[in-house]
């Protein structure tokens, strides 16, 4: 006679420690870029400066203007990676993934977690024991404060599976993107 099978759907949880362990590493991370990139700011000011000098003494100063426009637009598309970078940096990670983790659904699993912070959505593909279940999950984020727009965008009965699960896919909109 066969077993039945049964699937735990709670995630093993995870010491609190390592949360903070990948907390501060982001922060040192984050902290990395910005000195990097203030290094950077610094550079191109002393070489600018040294082009000025060098253009006032030397003959031809239309090929020093030129470099200097050109100088110009590198500074403007390296201040834009700049601002993108920190406007990630102050995006509500914590936040998400807080509320994702106390979003009740004691019968859904989380598979895959996918934010993309230009459009300010957040991807999520989980599997529940039933469409119920599922329903109740969806429901449940809409009510988050955090989250907008709430949309399930697929899900597909395991057939093949004897407890016939429930995998779908929802988008969400979160962070001040709204």
């Amino acid at each position: 006679m066969m077993q039945s099978l049964k699937l735990d759907y709670y995630a093993t949880a995870r010491p609190a420690w390592v949360g903070m362990l990948v907390l501060a590493l982001g922060v040192v991370m984050a902290l990395t870029v910005a000195w990097q990139v203030l290094d950077k700011d610094r550079q191109i000011s002393e070489g600018e400066a040294k082009l000025e000098r060098f253009a006032r003494s030397v003959p031809g100063r239309a090929r020093a203007e030129t470099s200097r426009k050109e100088d110009a637009e590198a500074n403007v598309r390296e201040t834009g990676e700049v601002n993108a970078v920190i406007e990630r940096i102050g995006l509500p990670w914590e936040s998400l993934f807080e509320a994702i983790e106390s979003t009740p659904g004691d019968d859904v699993a989380l598979l895959d977690l996918k934010p993309d912070v230009q459009k300010g959505i957040v991807r999520i593909s989980a599997e529940a024991k039933s469409l119920e279940s599922q329903l109740d999950y969806v429901s449940a984020l809409q009510q988050n404060p955090l989250f907008h727009d709430v949309l399930l965008q697929s899900h597909q009965i395991h057939d093949q599976d004897p407890q016939n699960p429930v995998r779908f896919v929802l988008q969400a909109g979160w962070g001040r993107a709204r």
